[in-house]
């Protein structure tokens, strides 16, 4: 299925650094079929609607331990929430 959806929630120590990195990190997010991105916050609450060329790509970047590795540099605690959505 092509142009897959995710919708990501988390919690971050620091929003400003949380940004800093997911900025810094946008060639990797590219690379991992990320086709564009919206950002919500209320405080260091993070929702991002995330686009994808493919729900294989989308799955197999949430799945990667670079992924992993980025988002405990950028200070997300505990388990983000991570749906794959379709639109109704």
């Amino acid at each position: 299925m092509a142009n897959a959806t995710v919708i990501v929630r988390h919690e971050v120590k620091d929003f400003n650094e949380w940004k800093r990195v997911f900025d810094a990190v946008k060639p990797m997010r590219e690379a991992g079929g990320e086709t564009s991105a919206t950002l919500y916050r209320d405080g260091n609450t993070v929702h991002a609607v995330v686009e994808y060329a493919t729900r294989d790509q989308a799955q197999s970047y949430f799945a990667s331990p670079e992924l992993k590795e980025k988002m405990g540099e950028a200070g997300v605690i505990g388990v983000p929430q991570i749906s794959f959505v379709d639109p109704a």
